[in-house]
């Protein structure tokens, strides 16, 4: 794999699925493989019971507001300094509690390369999965 690009692969699905992804991904104006991840998420969700017992409230919402800054200043002042400060609480992420975030690392660093409005949506797309896997994380008890 090549250091700054996204590997895809595909798959198989029934003709009768993908007419419903395509018309999703018409109507909202996304790519297809976003309606996948976005059902994926919602399918987590809904599968754990756990999710609705948040034990430990103050740290889910810790958490997401030090992340979610993290990547508001980068957006605001996409700088090196900024991009150093995002990829170290990414670590912090990883390292506490197992979120994978190297996709918005990826997409972070390719924003301050070339700081355009498609790169800050897939930046924000990339965030939103980080944020949705630390509230599954801490919804499954860590």
């Amino acid at each position: 794999m090549v250091p700054g690009k996204i590997s895809w692969k595909w798959i198989r699905v029934p003709e009768e699925l993908h007419t419903s992804i395509s018309a999703i991904s018409r109507n909202e104006r996304i790519a297809a493989w976003k309606v996948i991840a976005r059902a994926i998420t919602f399918y987590e969700t809904a599968r754990r019971e756990k999710f609705r017992e948040v034990s430990d409230f103050s740290k889910l919402v810790w958490y997401v507001y030090k992340f979610s800054a993290s990547v508001g200043e980068l957006r605001g002042s996409p700088t090196e300094e900024n991009l150093r400060l995002l990829i170290r609480t990414c670590q912090q992420l990883t390292k506490r509690l197992g979120v994978d975030t190297s996709r918005v690392v990826l997409a972070a660093e390719q924003y301050v390369k070339r700081p355009t409005r498609k790169g800050r949506m897939v930046l924000n797309d990339c965030a939103k999965e980080v944020v949705g896997q630390i509230i599954l994380r801490f919804g499954e008890g860590r």
